[in-house]
């Protein structure tokens, strides 16, 4: 590499995370062109996951359309008090509504800043571990473009096991995980809080107690699965320490985050529909060590021989709290699979600096392609995934168009529609996303029950307080 390069790191580094950006939002360039081309003028595709993405917009929305803060779930009919704290989403329909962009438009973009803003997080994060300009840019050229072999290695099979673990959108490496602009958004805040809390000293003076409150009282009412993360990592740092003074600091410092996660969190375990929404953070989905040779590939042994050359207690005490989560039958433990990576790299950096001094034609021909083929892969996926699905019928954007409209009711629709609904209008579905909708697996039965049997239609309709029944033939 050049040495200019690390005369101005932050420089190239920005240069290639706009690179990374671009990559991540084609599927985003792709829609648009779609659209341009049909002459669409209501934005319904989005770029990745359909169903999770649509359940942020409709939050988006609540903020951008509605000025709330406090979001109600439009993903059931029940009542309810409406006590979601969703800061990120909050944020971003602000925007949404300041310039007068759409929910949509403002989420599929804000991953460029995001991911500005997180090349340099971890350049300020990174120096805690005493390293040069140097060995920070390969840092984070491997965080930003590494990842495993199991794009090459779905050339040759579509075995539903394999393609089931090794999902790109479980975030195997940074780059998947950069398809979400919230995972983006929640991993700044993290890498913030770590930088307090891992050093064997914790936050020392005010400012840093203040800023290390803040970022975690953000990072709770963002994503509440970074937040458990953090504390996870919080209390094994604590212990590996055994510093009676770090732990007063950090005392000093969460005590009033702490006490208000717990006061908002019983405020809103008392509305019976969040605490069923929540109830879904407990199951049984993980991802084992099995398929670290894949998912992670030569990177895996990079970080062994890494571990080996520079032992870091810090990325110890970040490491095994994650692999320990990612393997739980008792918390869904794939979604804590994306915050591996980043920890991996960095004791991958050591020895992969030592391959590339020492054997620069090997490293540029063999680990070159072995380490950094996820982003070509996964690019192509995830067009691939945009193709599958681009074809929307001119009668759902007519019938959307349409409720746009009318006063806010209660409707039932068909899958995909039920969770367009919340995103794009004020209404909330009877039945919706998997995750937000209270008894969804029996509410999903009822509109194929309403179709098939015309003359029960009013009665039921009634009886669950639904005012609209959408059929598409």
């Amino acid at each position: 590499m050049n040495k200019h390069c690390f005369s101005h790191p932050l420089s190239v580094l920005f240069f290639l995370t706009f690179v990374v950006a671009l990559l991540r939002l084609f599927p985003y360039f792709y829609i648009l062109r779609l659209e341009h081309r049909d002459g669409v003028v209501l934005p319904l595709l989005v770029s990745y996951l359909p169903t999770d993405f649509y359940s942020y917009l409709a939050f988006i929305r609540q903020a951008a359309e509605e000025g709330l803060f406090f979001f109600y779930n439009p993903f059931t009919t029940e009542p309810q008090q409406g006590v979601f704290i969703l800061t990120f989403f909050f944020i971003l329909g602000k925007i949404s509504a300041l310039f007068s962009i759409s929910c949509r438009d403002v989420f599929e973009i804000s991953r460029l800043p995001l991911l500005l803003a997180l090349t340099y997080t971890l350049w300020r994060f990174l120096n805690l571990f005493q390293w040069n300009n140097k060995e920070k840019f390969w840092a984070i050229v491997l965080i930003l473009f590494s990842g495993g072999i199991e794009g090459p290695v779905q050339l040759f099979t579509a075995n539903e096991t394999f393609v089931k673990n090794i999902w790109q959108f479980y975030g195997w490496n940074s780059f998947a995980a950069f398809f979400n602009p919230l995972w983006i958004f929640a991993t700044i805040l993290l890498l913030i809080v770590l930088r307090y809390t891992l050093p064997d000293a914790g936050p020392v003076t005010w400012k840093q107690k203040i800023v290390l409150a803040a970022s975690f009282t953000l990072l709770h009412f963002s994503h509440s699965y970074s937040s458990l993360i953090a504390l996870c990592l919080i209390a094994v740092s604590v212990l590996f320490s055994f510093s009676l003074r770090k732990f007063l600091h950090l005392l000093y410092a969460l005590c009033l985050p702490l006490a208000i996660i717990l006061y908002a969190s019983a405020w809103q375990i008392a509305d019976e529909i969040y605490r069923l929404s929540a109830s879904h953070f407990f199951g049984t989905q993980n991802i084992t060590l099995f398929w670290y040779p894949i998912g992670l590939g030569l990177l895996l042994f990079l970080a062994v021989k890494g571990s080996l050359m520079n032992p870091s207690k810090v990325i110890l005490v970040w490491i095994f709290p994650v692999i320990f989560l990612h393997h739980s039958d008792i918390v869904n433990g794939y979604k804590f699979l994306f915050y591996l990576h980043i920890p991996v790299v960095i004791l991958a950096t050591p020895y992969f600096l030592h391959l590339l001094q020492n054997f620069s034609r090997l490293s540029y021909f063999l680990i070159f392609p072995l380490l950094f083929n996820a982003p070509v892969f996964q690019t192509i996926e995830g067009i691939q995934e945009i193709k599958s699905r681009e074809y929307i019928s001119p009668a759902i954007y007519a019938e959307i168009k349409k409720l746009q409209t009318i006063p806010k009711a209660n409707i039932i629709a068909p899958t995909p529609v039920d969770t367009m609904i919340p995103a794009f209008t004020p209404h909330n579905v009877f039945c919706g996303h998997w995750f937000l909708t209270p008894g969804y697996q029996e509410k999903g039965k009822l509109y194929s029950y309403l179709v098939d049997h015309p003359q029960e239609r009013v009665a039921i309709m009634k009886e669950f307080g639904i005012a609209y029944l959408l059929f598409f033939k």
